[in-house]
């Protein structure tokens, strides 16, 4: 049971699973999740961005131990955390939920300092966050900017 919730958090539930492109599978999943997050006010938001992050960080620790694979390719919370921060605090509307989709996804893949040498250097579930959440604030900065 224990290594199934492990397994479903850390793929949100099962996304991680899709073959070519999992981060982008991880984030469009969490897009459902990010568009009632984004109803609710700025501290529920950052409440669950909390929460999230110590589950998820748990959940990706242990699942590269399931996997015997440093940051294995299933392991899409972090694409899901790093969405959510890229859509925090914004108007829940198609515009800014898209425009965050695609400024995240350039951010994840291209991982602009610190973002590489966090992925490269830090090890276990804080360092699998941790560079999402790093491509997260840059894909925010820009969203803000041009929105």
């Amino acid at each position: 049971m224990k290594k199934y919730v492990i397994l479903t958090i850390a793929t949100a539930f099962g996304s991680g699973y899709f073959p070519v492109a999992s981060g982008t599978a991880g984030s469009l999943v969490a897009l459902i999740f990010a568009y009632f997050i984004m109803h609710t006010p700025v501290f529920v938001q950052l409440a669950i961005f909390i929460v999230s992050y110590a589950l998820f960080a748990w959940a990706a620790g242990k699942a590269e131990a399931i996997f015997k694979r440093p940051d294995a390719g299933e392991i899409v919370c972090d694409e899901v955390l790093g969405m959510w921060l890229t859509l925090f605090a914004m108007p829940p509307d198609w515009k800014h939920i898209a425009l965050g989709f695609i400024l995240f996804r350039i951010f994840d893949i291209a991982k602009p300092f610190p973002a590489r040498w966090i992925d490269r250097n830090m090890a276990g579930g804080h360092g699998i966050m941790l560079d999402d959440i790093a491509a997260a604030i840059y894909a925010q900065i820009c969203l803000r900017i041009i929105l």
